[in-house]
């Protein structure tokens, strides 16, 4: 069971992503793919805050998504302190 503050961040994280990858037109399953064979359901989990990601998937989808990881990060620290 998560935590309130977990699940916020989790679903701040996900968003985050989601927003990146749209920006960019790919669907789940070409990130899941691009990514080293991710499952697409892991990148939907993600992205609806039901799970966060190990640092290695996280890496991976933001090397997909040609943003440091430290980036995607901090804009979900903004997006946390903007709710």
């Amino acid at each position: 069971m998560m935590t309130p503050q977990y699940e916020l961040t989790a679903q701040a994280l996900g968003a985050v992503l989601r927003l990146r990858r749209k920006r960019l037109g790919l669907a789940q399953d070409q990130a899941a793919r691009l990514a080293g064979g991710m499952q697409p359901m892991t990148v939907s989990w993600i992205e609806n805050g039901l799970e966060s990601p190990r640092l290695a998937t996280l890496v991976k989808l933001c090397n997909v998504y040609g943003i440091a990881p430290s980036e995607i990060v901090a804009q979900a620290e903004r997006e946390l302190e903007a709710r």
